[in-house]
């Protein structure tokens, strides 16, 4: 009997631990103690992360950056009435706007190849230039301009540079630089699965990369992370995905084919939820560090860390009728949702960028994946060699300026 109590027991604490491990954010309202654990845990997996406290006021102002931006706060409603769903669409035409509003212009400039770090000198000839840069400036910087500039502007992560012209110089912020001439894009938008660990105005990097190049993006928070309301499930993660996915087709009137849905880490497999199922629609998947299931990452992890979460991996899934009904849980299983996909659809892109030497995924984690979406879709895998010491599973995989290079010749050339 006491035997049979102390399994009970340990089984609990197990379903208790995966759950603040698998949902980070979203399990951080339940209390004093699970705050303290998640907050040791960023501590010992996020190395790069700082701001490891999750506190609310910092959250809200980046989330206040991408609105003043020109970023459209929405709040949604699931499907199956469990959860509202905050997220915010930040398109390129918008941005623009809020830009010339202030004063500022956002153009595409021909540079001069320069070994001087944030300087840039413009092409005499700018048809024989090879090297474009997106720069944001004001030719009259009054002080609503400076108050945006310094304010907004510089803090979504674009580079402070100098752009020298005619013996003239202005500060600007470089949004992108492109080392060749590509098409330009149609209209497209990608919506953002960020990671459990995360909210969506803590993916700066992601945002500003990718804004940058003039993409639209659509960022959203799972339910029970901030403003988000609801209990974190594996099924309600997948229906807060297709939730704003429908918003994106329905109110914001995007085709299948202009979206690219992209995630990372456990993002990856919430976005391969939303691709796998909208497959035959033409919609395109960007996985970033993703795993081929959960199961194998806790496999992956050691004793007894890893009993602990083979015994308890159940706990994500929701037992709620309204989420069980409406969808499949698998435990996070990203290969076999690949694997179901069976209509070949090649006109589809799925992009796989996989760290070498990841300590959380078991190795070729991106290359299975890469192999089974690559019998239905235009399939690549791209290889980002990491510097990071502690743990390359975190590190910002778009740093990497062959990654950067090869994901832009990719989704330039369909887009």
């Amino acid at each position: 009997m006491v035997k049979v109590q102390m399994m009970s027991i340990f089984r609990k604490i197990s379903e208790y631990l995966i759950r603040i491990c698998v949902f980070q954010v979203g399990e951080y309202k339940r209390g004093p103690l699970s705050r303290y654990l998640i907050r040791s845990l960023k501590r010992h997996y996020d190395l790069s992360d700082r701001f490891i406290e999750l506190n609310p006021e910092y959250i809200e102002s980046c989330i206040k950056i991408l609105e003043d931006l020109g970023g459209a706060r929405l709040i949604k409603e699931a499907a199956d009435d469990l959860a509202k769903i905050e997220y915010m669409l930040l398109t390129v035409e918008n941005v623009q706007k809020k830009i010339e509003q202030k004063g500022g212009k956002w153009i595409e400039i021909a540079i001069q190849p320069s070994l001087e770090k944030s300087v840039y000198l413009v092409a005499d000839d700018s048809q024989k230039s090879s090297h474009y840069i997106y720069a944001i400036f004001a030719e009259n910087e009054s002080h609503e301009w400076e108050i945006f500039f310094h304010h907004v502007l510089s803090q979504v992560g674009w580079e402070k540079a100098t752009l020298e012209f005619k013996g003239k110089s202005r500060k600007i912020l470089v949004t992108s630089h492109l080392k060749e001439k590509h098409p330009r894009s149609n209209r497209a938008c990608f919506l953002r699965c960020h990671s459990p660990g995360r909210c969506y105005g803590m993916d700066k990097k992601y945002i500003s990369k990718h804004l940058g190049i003039k993409k639209d993006l659509c960022l959203f928070d799972y339910r029970g992370t901030h403003h988000s309301t609801g209990t974190p499930s594996e099924g309600g993660y997948y229906l807060d995905a297709e939730t704003v996915f429908h918003e994106l087709l329905h109110r914001h009137s995007y085709s299948p084919h202009q979206i690219w849905v992209t995630g990372f880490c456990l993002g990856g497999a919430v976005g391969a939820f939303l691709k796998t199922k909208y497959h035959d629609l033409g919609i395109h998947y960007v996985g970033e560090n993703s795993f081929t299931s959960l199961l194998s990452v806790i496999n992956n992890q050691i004793q007894p860390f890893a009993y602990m979460g083979k015994i308890a991996i159940h706990a994500i899934k929701s037992l709620d009728p309204a989420i069980t009904s409406r969808v499949e849980q698998d435990e996070f299983n990203t290969l076999e949702k690949f694997r179901k996909v069976t209509a070949e659809k090649k006109n589809a892109i799925c992009v796989f960028i996989n760290t070498d030497a990841d300590k959380i995924l078991p190795e070729n984690s991106g290359g299975r994946l890469y192999l089974s979406a690559s019998k239905t879709n235009s399939a690549f895998q791209i290889i980002h060699v990491s510097t990071q010491q502690n743990n390359p599973h975190v590190d910002q995989v778009f740093d990497d300026e062959k990654v950067w290079s090869k994901y832009l010749e990719i989704i330039s050339a369909k887009n």
